[in-house]
């Protein structure tokens, strides 16, 4: 009885409500069932607006360049510094490329600090050329949104422009109808 007491939210939890009040649930399930597609219908949304930021920014290519500059500066510095290791190689160029610099792992031999020298300035590079597109998608973006509100203002000028017109049509019919009443 205690355990019970103690795990009835569990016990609860177990039962398969679905089977056992089968006809009561499919009313949930449809529902269920809506909320899914509901989901799927943002998740679309949500793919379809970053899949327009990787186009506009062409954030695509600049993050291949930068597994490619990792890729290409991690071997390059496993390979001509024998004192670090892969995953060294790997940290340091990281570390590096992102402009961090813990200084926990250094290049050693002289060919290592030369590259390591043309990885900083790709990094500053690479990082000023990150953030320049996703400031300019932003910016663009706004930009857009003003023209798009400029548009709109002008069509509502237009509109109250048309009503305007109308207005005096219906005035003038209105005193034409008071003349001959």
């Amino acid at each position: 009885m205690q355990f019970l007491k103690a795990n009835l939210l569990y016990i609860i939890a177990i039962i398969p409500f679905e089977l056992v009040f089968s006809m009561y649930f499919i009313s949930f399930r449809l529902l269920l069932l809506f909320k899914l597609f509901k989901l799927s219908n943002v998740v679309e949304k949500y793919f379809n607006n970053f899949h327009r930021f990787l186009e506009n920014t062409k954030l695509d290519k600049i993050l291949g360049w930068i597994v490619f500059t990792v890729i290409i500066f991690t071997f390059s510095l496993y390979v001509m510094d024998p004192s670090l290791n892969l995953f060294d190689s790997l940290w340091f160029v990281v570390v590096t490329l992102t402009t961090v610099g813990y200084g926990d792992v250094t290049p050693n031999t002289f060919v290592a600090k030369v590259i390591s020298l043309f990885l900083l300035v790709m990094g500053i590079f690479v990082f000023s050329t990150l953030s320049g597109a996703i400031s300019s998608y932003f910016t663009d973006k706004i930009l857009n949104i003003d023209s798009d509100t400029e548009e709109g203002v002008n069509l509502l000028n237009q509109k109250i422009d048309m009503m305007d017109v109308e207005l005096k049509v219906i005035k003038n019919e209105l005193a034409l109808s008071r003349e001959e009443n």
